[in-house]
């Protein structure tokens, strides 16, 4: 699909399915829109802010079908019903200014969870089912448990927090104390082996997606809860 209403796209940067409304959304950070489409890819509408976006990225959907768009050059993430009516905006809890740096992903858990992912800033925050802020997740440097180029972001169904760094080429995966539990994956072409890994998405059946850039793949990963063995 390389155009929406007529329009050519710029640079695809998110995309979200609402399964129960049957309903994509798909954020183009060069047109600054975030368009509505359906499974089959025709247009229904756009999402429209209060203003308008900057660079919208990375997309999610809340367990209530609440629409969540990270804009990269303002700084914040911006929340719509699933009637595509803006609710709020949340912003960092860490700065001074209240803005994440570089917000390029959000993921929102089966629990209500939202994390956003803060690039610029080696980090991910936390906010809890009511939107209040909760912890924080990472931080620079070279270390398990630290980031150096975070690209992606997915809960699965445990809550647990999954985050693909393209400088170590793997991911890392947290609880929501911010305990590192794990990390797998190393520079690499073959399985389970990654070159610069990006978005992450984790599905209703417990599989994991995840972006392989430089190997010009998506490798898929199975979460065995416990007791699932």
């Amino acid at each position: 699909m390389g155009q929406v209403n007529g329009v050519a796209l710029g640079a695809p940067a998110g995309l979200a399915l609402d399964a129960d409304r049957d309903r994509l959304y798909l954020a183009d950070a060069q047109l600054n829109q975030v368009f509505i489409l359906r499974p089959d890819g025709s247009y229904v509408g756009e999402i429209t802010p209060p203003n308008s976006f900057g660079r919208p990225a990375g997309l999610a959907i809340d367990p209530v079908g609440n629409l969540y768009v990270a804009d990269v050059t303002q700084g914040k993430v911006f929340v719509f019903s699933p009637e595509g009516v803006f609710i709020r905006a949340l912003g960092s809890h860490k700065t001074p200014n209240g803005l994440f740096l570089r917000p390029i992903a959000v993921a929102v858990s089966d629990q209500g969870h939202v994390a956003v992912l803060d690039a610029m800033n080696f980090r991910v925050e936390i906010f809890g089912p009511d939107w209040l802020p909760q912890g924080v997740v990472g931080g620079l440097g070279d270390s398990p448990g630290l980031f150096a180029r975070p690209r992606g972001l997915a809960f699965d169904g445990d809550g647990n927090l999954y985050v693909a760094d393209a400088a170590f080429d793997n991911i890392q995966i947290f609880d929501l104390e911010g305990r590192l539990l794990l990390y797998f994956g190393k520079s690499g072409d073959e399985a389970g082996q990654f070159c610069l890994p990006a978005g992450l998405y984790h599905d209703g059946a417990n599989r994991l997606y995840a972006v392989d850039s430089c190997n010009y793949r998506v490798q898929i990963f199975e979460y065995l809860p416990i007791g699932g063995l």
